[in-house]
């Protein structure tokens, strides 16, 4: 877990350009990137399986960077700040678990795995079965278009389900249950276990 600061809100699509600090740095005056590390999740007091998912973006100059978690909540951007655990008015964060996000081709350089069949796993039928429970109460998140199997080539879905800190596509039950590739440990006892 990690504590982060709430360092400045402000109204969106407001005009002029807003004048705000996070960090000594005006986040509108700067490309924001996005390091190679997973979203961070708050607790939502309203939906307590669900929390909030926040993405991290830096900015600044190559002597100068400032990391930070932004939201676009409605029509206010928050702005958090990475600070020590247990600073006054900070909130607790985790790291996102993703499961299923293959990368685009099996010669890729990535960490992100290749589907590879298992057919020797015994436990796929009761796991598709919690799969298809944990989905029917899981968060659905669109996406801007279709994911086509990397294997097969068809259309495998337009979206993502989150719960409990994990992301998945909605087209990895295709991968388990058409293709026998079996899920990682961790996300299958997730998934048994809340099933």
């Amino acid at each position: 877990m990690s504590g982060w600061l709430l360092v400045a809100e402000h109204p969106a699509f407001t005009s002029p350009k807003p004048v705000i600090s996070v960090n000594g740095l005006n986040p509108w005056d700067y490309h924001w990137d996005r390091p190679d590390e997973p979203e961070i999740i708050f607790p939502d007091s309203t939906l307590p399986s669900r929390g909030r998912w926040m993405r991290i973006y830096e900015i600044g100059e190559p002597n100068r960077r400032v990391r930070f978690a932004a939201e676009l909540h409605g029509r206010t951007w928050s702005f958090y700040v990475l600070v020590p655990p247990g600073t006054p008015g900070s909130l607790s964060a985790i790291s996102a678990e993703y499961e299923g996000h293959c990368r685009d081709s099996a010669d890729e350089k990535s960490e992100r795995p290749w589907p590879s069949p298992a057919p020797e796993w015994l436990g796929r039928p009761a796991f598709l079965k919690c799969l298809d429970e944990i989905e029917a109460t899981a968060e659905r998140i669109l996406y801007r278009g279709k994911s086509l199997c990397r294997l097969c080539g068809c259309i495998n879905g337009h979206e993502a389900f989150r719960l409990d800190g994990w992301q998945w596509p909605a087209g990895y039950r295709h991968y388990i249950a058409e293709h026998l590739v079996r899920p990682s440990r961790q996300f299958e006892e997730f998934a048994m276990a809340r099933g």
